[in-house]
C-alpha cells in the first residue's frame, strides 16, 4: 500500500536506473501515438524486456512529475509535455533538458534540492539523502532523483560527484516546452556537442546565445 507521503512526494523508482527509466517512458509515448492512446504496462513490458512492476513503478513516477497520467488501473498514457519531451530528444537533447527542467519545476524536488544544497556543493549521497529523508525505499531511490536533477539542469554534478544548483539564464527557464524540430547548430556546435557538455559549459552557451538574441532584439 502507499502512504500519503509516498504520493506526496514520491521519488523514483529503485528498480531502474535513470537510462531504463527513459526508456519506459520512451515506450509509452510511441505506444500511445498522436492521439495518447492509454497503454498497459503489461504492453510496456513487454517491449521494454523490463518487469511490469517495474514499469509500474517507473509510471507512478512519471506521473508526479506531468509526463505521464494514469487513465486506469495498470493504464498510462503520455501526457502532450511527455510527449514533446521524448520527441525532443531524438533531435536536440539540450532543448529537451530545458524542456524537462520546465516540468519539474512544478515538482516539490525542485525546490527542495535548492533549500538542501544551500551555498556549498554536497556530495550526490549528502543530497539524496536530504531529499529521500524518511520516505520509503531502498536509497537508490534518492540517488535516482539526483539523476533526474542533473538531466532536468535543476542541478549540476561534477566529476567529483559533489553537486550544487544549476544556473541558468532567465530567458531559457522562461521558455514552455516547444515542438520537436530538425536539429540546428547552436554557436557552431552540434546537438550531439551540447549534449556532451556538462552543465556548466552548457550554461555558459545558452548564456551567451541568450545575449546574442537580446541584442538583436534591442538593436
Amino acid at each position: 500500500m502507499t502512504s500519503t507521503a509516498e504520493t506526496e512526494f514520491n521519488l523514483p523508482s529503485d528498480r531502474a536506473s535513470w537510462d531504463k527509466q527513459k526508456l519506459i517512458f520512451d515506450s509509452v509515448v510511441r505506444l500511445s501515438g498522436d492521439a495518447l492512446w492509454a497503454v498497459k504496462t503489461v504492453d510496456v513490458a513487454r517491449t521494454t524486456g523490463l518487469g511490469q512492476g517495474t514499469v509500474a513503478e517507473v509510471l507512478r513516477w512519471g506521473s508526479s512529475i506531468a509526463l505521464v497520467e494514469q487513465s486506469e488501473r495498470g493504464a498510462y498514457r503520455a501526457t502532450a509535455a511527455g510527449r514533446d519531451i521524448s520527441l525532443m530528444w531524438k533531435v536536440d537533447p539540450a532543448q529537451a533538458r530545458l524542456m524537462l527542467h520546465h516540468v519539474m519545476r512544478g515538482h516539490w524536488s525542485f525546490s527542495a534540492a535548492l533549500s538542501a544544497l544551500g551555498d556549498a556543493p554536497v556530495p550526490q549521497q549528502t543530497l539524496a539523502r536530504r531529499l529521500q529523508g524518511s520516505l520509503p525505499g531502498k536509497s537508490r531511490r534518492g540517488l535516482y532523483l539526483v539523476d533526474w536533477l542533473v538531466m532536468a539542469l535543476i542541478v549540476h554534478r561534477g566529476s567529483d560527484q559533489l553537486v550544487h544548483p544549476a544556473r541558468l539564464p532567465e530567458a531559457a527557464t522562461a521558455q514552455g516546452p516547444r515542438p520537436a524540430q530538425e536539429p540546428k547548430a547552436v554557436m557552431n556546435m552540434t546537438n550531439e556537442q551540447l549534449f556532451l557538455l556538462d552543465t556548466d559549459a552548457y550554461v555558459a552557451v545558452m548564456r551567451s546565445v541568450s545575449a546574442m538574441f537580446v541584442g538583436l532584439t534591442a538593436a
